[in-house]
Parts: structure tokens; sequence; C-alpha cells
């Protein structure tokens, strides 16, 4: 399916990948360690001895693997810019070997007001393991390509 303008989405419509993303503890280490060296996130020793049990990824690494499996849904937004990210909430460890997957659903959609080229839509985003539980959800709102501009006869 090719990427998808501002008419093309529905609210309540849901698209994800087909494919999954694996995490490794090498992967979980090295990221944690430039960006968020907590020790749960980089010593295995210190991590078992955590709340956690055992090591985990770190937030902001399971927001660029959303990001990484965003950009490979097929009929993604044709996006000119992203506006917010709200209600960002981390439900559940992620621990290596975990795959992860996601779904983009549809909340809300509206035209701009001021350029006719564009629409804002509005989405949920969820990342899954393997297991089916939800790690991570967040709410996302982007300036998408119309099709066609918006005309005063066209209406919305």
């Amino acid at each position: 399916m090719p990427s998808r303008f501002y008419e093309d989405f529905e609210v309540g419509q849901s698209t994800a990948t087909d494919q999954d993303y694996l995490v490794t503890r090498e992967e979980i280490i090295e990221f944690a360690t430039k960006w968020d060296p907590q020790p749960f996130h980089i010593d295995e020793e210190a991590a078992k001895a955590s709340q956690f049990k055992g090591l985990t990824a770190a937030g902001m690494h399971l927001l660029a693997i959303a990001g990484r499996l965003w950009h490979q849904i097929e009929g993604k937004p044709v996006a000119i810019a992203a506006l917010e990210w709200d209600e960002i909430l981390f439900l559940k460890p992620v621990r290596p070997n975990d795959r992860l997957s996601i779904r983009v659903t549809c909340t809300h959609k509206r035209a701009s007001e001021s350029k006719s080229d564009r629409g804002i839509i509005h989405t949920l985003i969820t990342l899954t393991n393997q297991g089916g539980d939800i790690v991570l959800s967040f709410r996302d709102k982007i300036l998408v390509s119309r099709k066609a501009p918006l005309t005063p006869s066209s209406g919305s």
C-alpha cells in the first residue's frame, strides 16, 4: 500500500506492521550507556537487584523503536511534520529477546484552518510485545499532506 494522504484516513482505522523488532541485550546496554545509563539498563547484576529483577530497555529506546517501526508501516501518512506527542505511557518493561510490533489507530482528523494543502491526523500508537502486552502507548499528532488543496466549494 502506498503512503496515505489526509483524505485517506478514517477515524477508527488501524494499521500495523507485518514485521516485528527483536530487542537484544547488547542493544539495550549500548543505547542506555549512551542515553540513559541507569544501572537497570546497563548492568545485569544491578538490574537483577532492582525493582525490575532484570535488564530492561530505556523508555527513550522504546520511543526510538516505535519510530523505526512506524516507518515500516505500509500506508503511513505523507507527513509534513510531527506536531505533538502526548500521554506517553511505559506500561511494561521490555527485556532482551522481546519482539515488539506497532499499531497506529487514527483517533481524530481535521483539515488545517490556515493552509488548504494539509490536515492534522491524531493517532494512538501502541507498541506490543510477543505476548500481546502493550509496553508503550502514546498519542501522536501529525501534519499530513492533502491530495489536493481544499477549496471553499470542496468542503472538509
